[in-house]
């Protein structure tokens, strides 16, 4: 017999889950002290907050859309629910929105009940198609709330004001939730529920024949997904200290959760993260070539360099 040549990989210590989850805690912190090692860095700080922020939204899209394999156009839709609930509860009780991330994500992971039993049925394109249903129907009926009911809570178009917060604040509440993300991303990866995720993935048919519960498992993923990107919303929210159904709900959003995990690795731990990364950083250079006077537009402008104002404004913060 010929002797097997040497496997090649990462050591197996590297990759176990304690190791895996210790880089995570590591990584969370080492973020989180940024605004206190470089207090005058904000641009460090800001990109900072962008790379959580769209790691947290990415790595929940990824247990529905990277491991179960249903992939969402309308994750927009938890994303200003999120905002909303918190924003709703500062309005009418003066709740500090970073004390309600779990009500929020709570609330949106039962919405995504009420939306995932049905649409979760349809497969494939079919599932894509319904979901952006789901994402455009949640933003009218956010701006259309007050003059359904005849109450004053989401002020439609308008949208609504919260506190003023210290970046530093937001800053550290949203590396808190990262770890949380990543942490739970991890365990479901590892576990008996990630398991039956890529079976789902795989051949659900298949996944059936053998018995796992197909509808039960992914129900819960989107439940999930769903809890993670109401939390960014809220946290994005409370760093603009404003919201308002075309940031909160808008479909840019929905195909940026696409894209993250694509190019970062889709079904992975990390590749949320890396795609992230990437994502905030070419938007920021997109954001410092569009302010420049000596070179075109790249927002459809003249070339007078003026950034467009929705970008200009999740930017300049």
């Amino acid at each position: 017999m010929t002797a097997q040549p040497p496997r090649l990989g990462l050591p197996r210590w590297l990759t176990s889950i304690w190791t895996q989850a210790a880089l995570i805690v590591a990584i969370g912190i080492v973020i989180a002290l940024i605004p206190v090692v470089q207090p005058r860095a904000l641009n460090l700080q800001r990109l900072a907050f962008f790379v959580l922020w769209y790691a947290i939204m990415a790595t929940g899209w990824n247990i529905i859309g990277g491991y179960a394999g249903q992939i969402s156009f309308g994750h927009s839709a938890f994303l200003g629910m999120g905002a909303y609930v918190s924003g709703v509860l500062w309005y009418t009780t003066k709740i500090d929105p970073l004390l309600t991330l779990p009500v929020a994500g709570l609330a949106a992971a039962a919405y995504s009940f009420l939306v995932g039993v049905p649409t979760l049925r349809l497969r494939g394109p079919y599932f894509a198609i319904a979901t952006i249903g789901v994402g455009e129907a949640s933003r009218l009926f956010a701006v259309n709330f007050d003059d359904i009911f005849g109450v004053t809570l989401t002020k439609g178009v308008t949208g609504l004001s919260l506190p003023n917060y210290d970046a530093e604040t937001v800053h550290y509440a949203t590396a808190a939730v990262f770890v949380l993300a990543m942490l739970t991303t991890l365990w479901i990866r590892r576990g008996v529920f990630g398991t039956g995720l890529f079976a789902i993935n795989m051949d659900r048919d298949a996944a059936e024949t053998v018995g796992v519960p197909t509808a039960r498992l992914q129900v819960l993923a989107l439940a999930v997904s769903a809890f993670f990107c109401a939390m960014a919303g809220t946290l994005y929210a409370a760093r603009q200290q404003f919201l308002d159904p075309a940031s909160m709900f808008g479909f840019d959003k929905s195909i940026a959760l696409v894209l993250i995990p694509l190019v970062g690795g889709l079904g992975t731990v990390w590749g949320p993260v890396f795609g992230a990364l990437l994502y905030s950083a070419g938007l920021d250079q997109i954001q410092s070539a569009s302010r420049n006077p000596y070179l075109p537009s790249l927002t459809g402008r003249s070339s007078s360099g003026e950034a467009s104002p929705s970008a200009s404004a999740a930017w300049s913060r």
